[in-house]
């Protein structure tokens, strides 16, 4: 049989974490993740972790919450390649510790590390933080993805302890959720981080990472105890890291970004990574961050220019847009603003200039939350109700709500995860919750094409908003967007093309003459 034939400790000697996949796999099948309160590192992501802190022969290595210890086996792994000499082996088997409180993956990870005749002894079932005194300035690198989400240990306790664990000029590697690299309930504690110690990179990983879980993460790179004044911070935005879904699971693809990454990471550290590249990495200087911002990149890359093609193209996904909703909400067409031009055009501009240059987004609109409290608290109409999805226009049902939570005014919503919609019709928007709808009235008199350039300046920077990091009002007003440029000079009028469109649809329907 060829099971019979199946080396097991050769295999288990190989640089595969096959125990944590095995695990994984029966997780995936068996009892969740999430009941076990357990969410595995993907091993690509392990080993990119030990590649960017560089992860050496000789170096201590330790991981607080080491769960089947996969981050072990990628600095193991690095350490046994330079390890020609049995004294240089049994280095790198002394080198790595680890706690764990999950009895089951503590026992994983004593396992995986005795098929690779590893250093089992240094992984405890126990919590690191009861032994932090003597964790203190003991290692030269931690890598650790902590348990996310739990009351009693936050991420950040964690991550301080991990810092505290290393020697002066030591380097951490940490997979944190986005939440608290940008949350406002975390800006002191960023403030405290850059005060004391040099925060060398930030990495925004794809939103599917964890999948089917739904935490967006990112990768936090910091020097410890050598806070530098004069050294910004790198910060890239990864869309793609090597893996795509399919069929309910993550599947290898091309087109990975982590090498790239990788290598501007090591030329900001030599000095020769400086000028951003648009949509992927920058450098931010530390007087931008050291009083606790956003440590992310969708706070700081600069955006990209939108060609004439570009904006074409978005204005006709936009009528396209407004049309499909037409066809499932025909209704929609009796609260049609049949003024819109005309009330566009006659806004009362504040004391204060239209912006002839790159410019926030407040200071060209009045943005705040939608009215509305909750769409059952009515009863169906013909005023549409926006809320946060992307199709249709945003609108998920007619109601009728009250006269004083409704906009009859020219608008752009813009939804919890930055797709923004002109609405030319009245409507209501969400005002509360996850799926809050942001309202954006104009300050200055402007054409319809200039309304849609601005809605599709929001939607062409979509990307810097997701469930981690919400379009709250704060960063859509400083959202910073170009000026109209004149594009698609021709007036609009969407009433009319609405009109027209919903005419012409229904000499289609059965029983109307063509």
């Amino acid at each position: 049989m060829q099971l019979e034939r199946l080396n097991v400790r050769s295999i288990m000697r190989s640089s595969v974490d096959f125990l944590g996949q095995f695990y994984e796999a029966f997780l995936r099948y068996g009892a969740s993740s999430k009941q076990l309160g357990i969410v595995f590192t993907p091993r690509h992501i392990t080993r990119y972790c030990a590649e960017l802190t560089n992860v050496k022969l000789g170096m201590s290595v330790y991981d607080p919450a080491c769960g089947t210890g996969g981050f072990l086996i990628a600095a193991y792994d690095r350490m046994m390649a330079d390890a020609t000499s049995p004294r240089a082996v049994q280095t790198a088997k002394d080198s790595l510790y680890g706690f764990d409180t999950g009895s089951t993956v503590w026992a994983l990870a004593i396992l995986n590390m005795m098929f690779r005749g590893d250093g089992k002894s240094h992984l405890a079932f126990d919590s690191c933080f009861d032994h932090a005194a003597d964790m203190e300035s003991c290692f030269d690198r931690v890598l650790l993805n902590p348990p996310f989400s739990q009351a009693d240990e936050p991420e950040r306790d964690f991550i301080d302890h991990a810092l505290n664990s290393l020697k002066p000029g030591g380097e951490l590697a940490v997979v944190v959720p986005t939440g608290v690299l940008v949350d406002r309930d975390h800006k002191q504690w960023r403030k405290n981080l850059i005060a004391n110690h040099a925060v060398l990179a930030t990495i925004s990983m794809p939103t599917e990472l964890f999948y089917p879980t739904g935490s967006p993460t990112s990768l936090l790179v910091v020097k410890a105890h050598a806070p530098r004044v004069d050294m910004g911070t790198f910060m890239a935005k990864v869309h793609n890291d090597g893996y795509t879904i399919s069929k309910n699971r993550r599947i290898p693809t091309t087109g990975s970004q982590l090498p790239k990454v990788a290598e501007l990471l090591k030329g900001y550290r030599t000095g020769e990574f400086t000028r951003p590249i648009r949509g992927l990495a920058c450098v931010v200087d530390r007087t931008y961050i050291k009083d606790g911002q956003e440590l992310c990149a969708e706070q700081w890359l600069p955006q990209s220019s939108m060609s004439e093609e570009e904006f074409i193209d978005s204005m006709d996904n936009a009528l396209r847009q407004m049309y499909l909703t037409v066809v499932n909400y025909p209704g929609i067409v009796d609260v049609l603003i049949e003024d819109f031009v005309e009330l566009l055009g006659s806004i009362e501009p504040p004391d204060y200039s239209k912006p002839t240059a790159r410019t926030p987004l407040g200071d060209i609109f009045e943005v705040s939350m939608g009215k509305s409290i909750g769409m059952d608290n009515y009863p169906l109409g013909s005023t549409p109700y926006i809320s946060s999805g992307e199709a249709f226009n945003s609108v998920v049902e007619l109601v009728n709500p009250p006269h004083v939570e409704v906009y009859d005014t020219p608008c752009i919503t813009v939804t919890a995860f930055g797709q923004a919609h002109i609405q030319p019709w009245r409507f209501c928007a969400r005002g509360n919750g996850g799926s809050a709808v942001r309202v954006l009235e104009p300050h200055f008199p402007m054409s319809v094409s200039e309304l849609l350039w601005y809605a599709s300046r929001i939607n062409f920077q979509k990307w810097r908003f997701h469930y981690g990091r919400m379009a709250i009002i704060s960063r859509l007003k400083y959202l910073e967007v170009d000026p109209y440029p004149g594009y698609a000079p021709e007036e609009l009028n969407l009433a009319d093309r609405i009109q027209t469109f919903t005419e012409e649809m229904s000499k289609l329907l059965p029983g109307r003459e063509s």
